[in-house]
C-alpha cells in the first residue's frame, strides 16, 4: 500500500491554495478519521470504495475528494441517500460556493462554512458511496 504524502498534492496545486488545502485535509480527517486519505489521480481522496452501476460499469471511487484547480478548490461528495446526492441536499448551507449534485466548488476555505462543512464530512463517513458495493 502507498504510503499518504500531503506534500506530494500540494506540489501540484496553485501556491495560493496550499494552505487552504491543508486546512481542508485537517478538517476532513480530523471530522472523518473512518476516511483514510490516499492520492487518487489528481485528487486528494478520502474513503475509497468499490462501485458498480446498472449499466455494468464499475470502478474506484471514494466519498470524498478534494481537487485544486487555478480558480479555486472543488470538493466532491460521492454520497447518496435515498433523497439524492448529499452535496446537492445540503447546498444552502453553502451560500457563497457553486454546489451541483455533488460537487462543492469555491474559491477560499474561507467562504465555506466550517461547522457546516464538518457535518457534512461526519455525514459523508456514514453514508454509502454511489453504486457502493460490498467488498
Amino acid at each position: 500500500m502507498a504510503v499518504f504524502k500531503l506534500e506530494a498534492f500540494l506540489a501540484n496545486c496553485p501556491a495560493a491554495l496550499a494552505d487552504d488545502v491543508r486546512r481542508l485535509h485537517e478538517l476532513i480527517t480530523r471530522a472523518a478519521p473512518s476516511l483514510a486519505p490516499v492520492i487518487q489521480g489528481s485528487m486528494l481522496a478520502y474513503g475509497r470504495f468499490r462501485y458498480r452501476y446498472e449499466t455494468g460499469r464499475e470502478g474506484d471511487s471514494a466519498r470524498v475528494s478534494v481537487a485544486c484547480r487555478k480558480s479555486g478548490l472543488s470538493i466532491y461528495v460521492n454520497c447518496v441517500t435515498p433523497e439524492g446526492y448529499v452535496a446537492e441536499q445540503h447546498a444552502a448551507q453553502f451560500p457563497k460556493a457553486k454546489v451541483g449534485k455533488s460537487c462543492i466548488a469555491f474559491k477560499r476555505l474561507a467562504d465555506l462554512d466550517a461547522p457546516a462543512l464538518t457535518r457534512l464530512m461526519k455525514l459523508a463517513a456514514k453514508t454509502k458511496g454511489v453504486g457502493e458495493v460490498s467488498s
